[in-house]
C-alpha cells in the first residue's frame, strides 16, 4: 500500500503531541489553539461548499 508522506508526518506529530500531553483531548486542543494564536502565518478558514450530485450520463 502506498504511503503519503504528508499524512505520515501529520500522524507522527499528532502522536508526539498526544504522548507529551498524556492523551488528554482538552490539553491537546488548548496547546494547538495557543500555537495557532502565536503564529505569524495567515490562517485561512473557508466556508463549506454544498455537495453536488453527480451528473447522470446521457
Amino acid at each position: 500500500m502506498w504511503k503519503d508522506p504528508i499524512i505520515e508526518e501529520t500522524r507522527k506529530r499528532r502522536d508526539e503531541l498526544a504522548q507529551k500531553l498524556g492523551g488528554e483531548l482538552e490539553a491537546i486542543c488548548k496547546a494547538l489553539q495557543e500555537k495557532e494564536a502565536k503564529t505569524t502565518r495567515k490562517v485561512v478558514s473557508l466556508q463549506p461548499r454544498k455537495a453536488r450530485l453527480p451528473q447522470k450520463a446521457a
